[in-house]
């Protein structure tokens, strides 16, 4: 009776491990078509044009989002709506005749899934990682002769695509005043990209043998959230709570070039370490951050920051600048407000003639003048 119980259960068992089995496969075979992307290089077929003129929906000028970005649901919810500056944005690709702006994300193109370009109408290349990771340089030459405009971090761009900003308070507001000793421990950083080429790896380790480090995320040991710790509030609160300090390390080192990593932390109430390849002392407001590039060695940091966590009062001089400026972070929540910028640009008249892709080429200028270096990292 055991024998035939188990052989009876024998199939049910193979039965469900062959449906995990091809479940599993899907789940590859989606995520391998998507990285497929990655290495397109060329257009599938060249880009056709029409001489019909674009017109407008209700009498709004229409701004199509092409592709995703990374599938973010705060991109993908921007989809039909009005924005209080008077465009309409959609995802709809029916309403290609009507799109005064088509917005192609880079990191998202597909270059099989090409749309007819529109008399008068203005082709966007919107990209936000820096040239160190900007995958199909192939591809982009050819894609480049149909783009108008460029939208990215860099601030010589025709829309900058900044993750933040400082807004000035109406009026000056009482600053929270911490008390330093309450803060335990010295040094938090969350990181999931291990390796960049920033070498901001190889500089937190030498760090870390002078000053402590509690690394979050897949480059760490420490878990702070199941999920993206990165975005969850309860993690901030803790850091802030619990460190002095805070790595704002950037993936690359690039003119221009500084992410949420650096306006996320200047929220809360702890001094982000930067590194990066930003102007900070023009972009971010003063004595807010502590350039890390500014020391003759990790040694010589690390040495800095033992003497500031001693010092309340130098130490809560970092949070002097509070009074009269908040931080913004735009990317990914204020999509809306960037595209606003683009909005307000485009009722201009013959704006896209002052786009720079009227003149210039895009790939010199993404990747031959933009001032990268391989990492930061002196030792």
């Amino acid at each position: 009776m055991h024998v035939k119980a188990f052989s009876l259960k024998l199939p049910n068992l193979m039965r469900r491990f062959l449906i995990l089995i091809t479940f599993l496969c899907l789940v590859f075979l989606f995520y391998l078509k998507a990285d497929l992307r990655l290495y397109q290089t060329k257009l599938s077929h060249p880009v056709f044009y029409t001489n019909k003129s674009v017109s407008t929906v209700d009498g709004l000028p229409v701004i199509l989002l092409w592709n995703d970005y990374y599938e973010d649901p705060s991109w993908l919810g921007l989809a039909e709506t009005v924005l209080p500056c008077g465009c309409l944005i959609t995802r709809d690709p029916a309403l290609l005749p009507q799109a005064k702006i088509v917005i192609f994300h880079w990191r998202n193109f597909d270059a099989n899934d090409l749309p007819t370009k529109y008399a008068g109408q203005i082709w966007i290349w919107y990209h936000l990682e820096s040239p160190t990771y900007t995958k199909r340089r192939q591809l982009l030459e050819q894609f480049q002769e149909h783009i108008d405009c460029w939208a990215t971090y860099r601030q010589d761009s025709d829309f900058v695509l900044d993750y933040g900003r400082f807004e000035r308070l109406t009026k000056p507001k009482k600053v929270q005043k911490v008390n330093v000793s309450s803060k335990k421990k010295y040094i938090a950083w969350m990181v999931s990209h291990c390796g960049a080429a920033s070498g901001r790896d190889e500089f937190a380790r030498q760090l870390s043998e002078y000053i402590p480090i509690d690394i979050y995320g897949q480059c760490g040991k420490l878990r702070c959230s199941e999920y993206s710790a990165y975005n969850n509030q309860d993690c901030w609160k803790m850091i802030a709570s619990d460190y002095k300090f805070y790595l704002a390390f950037e993936n690359s080192i690039c003119d221009d070039y500084f992410t949420e990593k650096v306006i996320k932390p200047l929220d809360e109430y702890v001094i982000p370490l930067v590194l990066g390849g930003a102007d900070y002392d023009r972009l971010l407001p003063n004595n807010s951050v502590i350039n890390v590039r500014n020391f003759g060695s990790v040694r010589y940091l690390a040495m800095f920051l033992r003497s500031l966590a001693k010092d309340e009062e130098r130490y809560n001089s970092y949070f002097a600048w509070k009074a009269n400026y908040s931080a913004v972070l735009r990317i990914p929540n204020l999509y809306k407000d960037v595209m606003c910028d683009i909005c307000s640009e485009i009722k201009g008249k013959n704006f896209e003639k002052s786009c720079r892709g009227q003149n210039e080429n895009l790939v010199n200028w993404w990747f031959n003048d933009s001032i990268c270096q391989n990492s930061a990292f002196r030792g």
